[in-house]
């Protein structure tokens, strides 16, 4: 299941990139935590697509440029595209569930909605019809936890180096489950984390199963027995 059109596609990623551009500028726009904004989760994914949507334009527009508009559109290393759709996936539902775009006044939060939703939408949306599927085996999910790993672990130790730089919460960590106070201690931090990696790896597992039977790998051994 891939469109095989690469103007639609590029014009698709433009927009993409575009509404990536737009959630990072409308984000540091209204926090009042700019020095420590870039250190949420959320954005590092954000920031991460942004990048993908534009390395997929570039080599999109060369490859319309090079083989015309029919065709399926070419994008970027498929095991790194799809990371980024296990991190804001994650984000869209962690981060609604801690920072839900309609506040308690009922008032649409712009930056949540375009952080936790637009781009994760946008993004995941580029995955099922424009990319080749088929190309990803299971075990490159693991490689996949090196970075949110990564960050939990940096997260945790940051107060220990920084220790006066605080967000916007006013705590030393971003998110209440990486907090020993918040938690109930660092052993609850610790389980947050493995949980949290579990939930990485399940996903990172559907990601790849659903490319692929998208791609008909399944049916094709189906059709072999």
């Amino acid at each position: 299941m891939v469109a095989r059109n690469r103007l639609i596609s590029l014009i698709y990623r433009f927009l993409g990139f575009g509404a990536c551009v737009a959630s990072l500028v409308v984000n540091v726009q209204m926090t009042n935590d700019k020095g420590t904004l870039f250190l949420y989760f959320t954005i590092l994914s954000g920031l991460a697509a942004t990048i993908c949507f534009g390395a997929m334009f570039i080599a999109n527009l060369i490859d319309l440029i090079r083989h015309g508009p029919n065709g399926i559109p070419a994008g970027i290393y498929m095991p790194i595209a799809m990371s980024v759709d296990v991190y804001l996936t994650i984000t869209a539902i962690v981060g609604n569930i801690l920072f839900p775009f309609i506040t308690s006044s009922g008032h649409l939060a712009w930056n949540m909605f375009l952080a936790h939703a637009i781009v994760p939408l946008l993004y995941i949306l580029d995955w099922i019809i424009f990319e080749e599927k088929g190309t990803v085996v299971w075990w490159m999910s693991f490689y996949w936890l090196i970075f949110p790993i990564l960050y939990a672990v940096f997260s945790f130790l940051r107060p220990f180096i920084w220790q006066d730089q605080k967000f916007g919460n006013g705590s030393s960590y971003p998110y209440p489950f990486l907090d020993p106070q918040a938690s109930g201690g660092v052993g609850m931090v610790i389980l947050n984390v493995v949980l949290l990696a579990i939930a990485f790896e399940a996903t990172g597992l559907l990601f790849i199963f659903l490319n692929n039977l998208l791609a008909g790998k399944y049916r094709k051994r189906i059709k072999a027995k």
